[in-house]
């Protein structure tokens, strides 16, 4: 059999009765598509003193032992990552992997939650946890759709970018890290993970290849394409139904976002606002998904709940419907607005009511530079209802405007899946792609971490690693693990030392979080 490199986590005995669900439903998950292999883990398991440090090896063992008996052993192994229930729309369609094994590759699907959709019942599909994953050193490459840690050091790992355009949230989460002894800085943590980029649009490319920021190894920026907008597109195309709408899709409004963003001091008089003035349309308020059960959100769903124009989006994962009944969406900075306006080619409101000082809090991105590319921006409610009047006396001129700007700015549109399957081989082969953009930076390797197989052992700021797992964020600080109940603002380590958070709950994994979640239990810590 073959033995895994120990990724050298440090995982930690559990209480009795929380390893036993832990156990419990580790083991339904590793057998999520085999559930006649039960017995046999548990058999194995058996022979395991009884913690989590001893089990995790073993089972990745199986599981390894299980996947490279259906792999072809003189073929390089792809693995298609998807390590939360989220964005798995974003990493292409089963024929897209068909055509990249037809070319002589292993390709493997890898669950790090299991959510019983479709795309689990692909061939080639297995639980990877990811207290498993950073066990699985036979894999050559990975495509995943999110910062994540815990890949196995030497993999080649590929960011599938989910953003569309640099939107303030999107930059918000990925700042350079600060080091107070004098040193030049380092990227962030899990973006010096990265060897490569696969991005959207040429508003996420940057002009130059040069970066005087520190990386542990060198980087590639692919000009890649977006698979789900080429779905959304298809399915816009498709679908026949009643323009009826008009959308209200706002972003987070938490941490240094609250003060600009709508929902807090305007969701109301926004809604409101929108009833009075266009009688004749739906107003559907789509809050973002993490949101929904806000005090701020569910105040404007209550106002208006009994109103029979007003619809309340509560659905995290499917938009388009509602995105093609609507003639134009309304938001505030919300990367959602590039989504729309590129899927619809229809307009976007943009409502700032802090617009003068924006730039200045979320830095000079080119989100706040192109809104008038897709719409307009409204700085009260009184231009928000112009700007809406004039977009639906305008609607076919403003569509051509947008049309022609979404050609120009998206890689590879309607073709995203085909440049894949065309370009697959130059990071496979290690080869230069000539248009690609090699970035030349500073590079000092880090020592292969201890606490994970692919975490640095310490991180001096709190990295977001999982958004919106039930309500909560997920963040790595330190080498340890906190789920931290989203509305509570941003992650303090002192806060949480002083019990001055309602719900946050400190793990030495991902896994020992999210069960801790999963129980919905007052705030406490696994020893």
């Amino acid at each position: 059999m073959v033995s895994p490199e120990k990724p050298k986590n440090h995982l930690h005995n559990m209480p009795s009765d929380a390893h036993s669900v832990w156990l419990k439903k580790l083991i339904k998950e590793v057998t999520f598509n085999c559930p006649e292999s039960r017995e046999e883990i548990e058999t194995l398991i058996k022979s395991c003193p009884n913690n989590a440090q001893a089990i995790i090896p073993r089972l990745a063992e199986y599981q390894i032992n299980k996947i490279q008996k259906e792999l072809k052993p003189d073929q390089k192994t792809l693995a298609v990552f998807y390590p939360s229930k989220a964005y798995r729309e974003n990493l292409g369609s089963e024929d897209l992997y068909e055509r990249i094994r037809a070319q002589g590759y292993n390709v493997i699907f890898l669950f790090g939650v299991i959510r019983g959709d479709e795309f689990e019942k692909r061939p080639f599909s297995y639980y990877a946890g990811h207290d498993l994953i950073g066990y699985f050193n036979f894999i050559n490459a990975f495509i995943f759709p999110t910062l994540m840690p815990g890949l196995p050091f030497d993999a080649k790992k590929i960011l599938f970018v989910h953003d569309i355009y640099d939107s303030p949230k999107g930059v918000a989460e990925t700042s350079p890290v600060s080091l107070n002894d004098g040193k030049p800085q380092r990227v962030p943590p899990l973006l010096d993970e990265l060897d490569y980029t696969f991005l959207p649009s040429r508003a996420l490319m940057p002009s130059s290849n040069k970066l005087s920021l520190i990386r542990q190894k060198p980087l590639c920026r692919i000009p890649g394409g977006y698979i789900k907008l080429d779905k959304n597109i298809q399915y816009f195309k498709s679908i026949q139904i009643p323009i009826d709408s008009i959308i209200f899709a706002p972003t987070v409004h938490w941490d240094h976002f609250y003060d600009y963003v709508a929902v807090p001091e305007h969701g109301s008089d926004i809604v409101g606002a929108l009833l009075e003035q266009f009688p004749k349309y739906k107003i559907i308020f789509r809050p973002h998904p993490h949101t929904v059960d806000t005090q701020e959100v569910q105040k404007v769903a209550g106002a208006f709940k009994d109103h029979p124009q007003f619809e309340f989006d509560t659905n995290a994962s499917f938009y388009m419907e509602n995105y093609a009944r609507s003639q134009l969406m309304v938001t505030d900075m919300s990367g959602t607005a590039f989504t729309y306006a590129f899927t619809t080619s229809r307009p976007v409101v943009f409502f700032s009511h802090k617009d003068e000082t924006a730039e200045n809090a979320f830095g000079k991105i080119r989100y706040f530079k192109d809104r008038e590319r897709i719409g307009y921006v409204a700085t009260n409610i009184q231009e928000l209802c112009e700007k809406v009047s004039y977009i639906l006396d305008n609607k076919v001129e403003l569509q051509k405007k947008i049309g022609e700007f979404r050609e120009e700015t998206i890689y590879n549109l309607g073709k995203t899946e085909d440049y894949i399957v065309d370009n697959i081989r130059f990071i496979l082969e290690n080869e230069i792609h000539p248009d690609w953009q090699y970035v030349e930076s500073p590079i000092a390797a880090r020592e292969k971490p201890e606490t994970q197989a692919s975490l640095p052992n310490i991180n001096p700021e709190p990295v977001l690693i999982e958004e919106g797992y039930n309500n909560f964020n997920i963040i790595v600080f330190g080498g340890l693990f906190y789920g931290l109940a989203q509305g509570e603002g941003a992650f303090d380590i002192v806060k949480f030392k002083n019990n001055h958070y309602q719900a946050c709950f400190e793990g030495t994994s991902v896994e020992q979080v999210r069960l801790l979640i999963d129980q919905n239990c007052s705030d406490r810590t696994i020893k």
